[in-house]
């Protein structure tokens, strides 16, 4: 599989997952067949996508896979029973908002409610960091956006980090949704200020800032690091 399809395939399997079951609370009062029947009936549902864009995978690759997405699942809830008690409120929700004159449209992976107050969350199968939330590059705006164009009442952001061998959710929040993983703002090394009222407010100026060049047509090749050129087919134009 490609790095894409291993990320769809996850998705596809937690969307399935947290439409059967909408909380902590349920996960929590699952029996262990009923665990497994539900992680079980989620790859399914994943492999049944993966059956028509891979008709070149055979049924051994299946096994094979099943059994390590089986693992790499139940670990994931594992760590999820752990959190602060939390309701899933939607899945892939689409949201239509501005950045400034900007219209957006999103799709979020999954919003959780903690204490009345909406919680972002975005998975990802590869390694992940919180560095590029830093308001000075935000190389990494995808949460950034959510939190800015979500509910005034959210209380943060997190990554699902849903990996073979380390999963995490690593994320920043009010002291509402603070758990394993999820710190203050001021704490992840960042750059962000101390509080999420904060760091929502300079996250939406920054934001605004860029949807505004974009918007006045403005192109100047400006990287906020080195590592942007090292990708770059355009060099031979701006060296």
């Amino acid at each position: 599989l490609t790095p894409l399809e291993r990320g769809d395939v996850v998705h596809l399997a937690m969307e399935h997952i947290w439409k059967t079951i909408s909380s902590q609370a349920e996960l929590l009062a699952l029996s262990n067949d009923d665990l497994s029947n539900l992680i079980h009936t989620a790859i399914d549902n994943a492999f049944f996508w993966l059956h028509g864009r891979r008709g070149d995978l055979g049924e051994r690759f299946f096994r094979i896979e099943r059994d390590r997405l089986y693992s790499v699942i139940a670990g994931w809830l594992s760590l999820e029973s752990q959190r602060t008690p939390f309701k899933v409120i939607s899945i892939e929700k689409m949201i239509e908002a501005s950045l400034g004159r900007l219209p957006i449209r999103l799709k979020t992976d999954r919003i959780d409610e903690i204490e009345g107050k909406e919680f972002y969350i975005d998975y990802k199968t590869g390694k992940s960091t919180l560095t590029g939330w830093n308001p000075e590059s935000l190389s990494a705006p995808q949460l950034p956006i959510y939190a800015v164009a979500g509910n005034d009442e959210s209380c943060g952001v997190g990554i699902a980090q849903i990996r073979e061998g380390d999963l995490q959710l690593k994320g920043i929040s009010d002291d509402t949704c603070i758990s394993k993983g999820i710190i203050s703002p001021g704490k992840a090394k960042a750059g962000l200020p101390s509080t999420w009222h904060e760091t929502r407010a300079i996250w939406k100026e920054q934001l605004e800032n860029v949807a505004e060049e974009f918007i006045s047509g403005n192109a100047s090749v400006a990287p906020k690091q080195k590592s942007v050129c090292q990708g770059c087919h355009l060099q031979g134009l701006c060296r």
